[in-house]
């Protein structure tokens, strides 16, 4: 029997743990809720974020201040009477006060969009702010990643 693929986001955190969303409890907070809940009682936060869907994988920006997961919802047919409701994966990496986000839709395919730091707060596990890179920092540490090849900036990669 095949292994089934994990489908949802995978974080690493600070301590050298990986975390991986699990299923949602009714009446329960989010994973992604309760994953934001223990960084902030154990002093963790997120050092990377994918999203993984049907064996694809979405990879967040390298040295971000934070780290986000959210669900988008779109409806159609308004006007018809007509609605469809969906509902769309997206991670977010936080760079000062700027989300750069990657919205996954059913069809696989990414929408990227910055959001105002402001209006995602909420979903977002943040470094410390003795941990925040200076831009200087973080324009190095993408210029290694750009040269050697492996610059994660929104890609969508097959995984193994």
């Amino acid at each position: 029997m095949a292994k089934e693929k994990h489908s949802g986001w995978v974080a690493n955190l600070s301590n050298g743990e990986t975390a991986f969303e699990s299923a949602q409890v009714p009446g329960e907070r989010t994973p992604w809720g309760k994953l934001n809940e223990r960084c902030a009682e154990e002093g963790l936060w997120v050092t990377q974020i994918q999203l993984q869907i049907e064996g694809k994988t979405w990879v967040g920006i390298s040295n971000a201040d934070g780290y986000c997961w959210f669900r988008d919802v779109s409806v159609d047919g308004l006007m018809s009477g007509v609605q469809n409701r969906r509902e769309h994966a997206g991670i977010g990496s936080v760079i000062g006060n700027v989300v750069y986000c990657t919205v996954i839709d059913s069809n696989l395919q990414s929408k990227q969009s910055t959001r105002p730091l402001a209006s995602m707060r909420a979903h977002c596990v943040l470094k410390p702010a003795g941990k925040l890179a200076s831009f200087d920092e973080f324009k190095d540490a993408q210029l290694k990643d750009v040269v050697a090849g492996k610059h994660p900036l929104f890609e969508n990669n097959e995984s193994n």
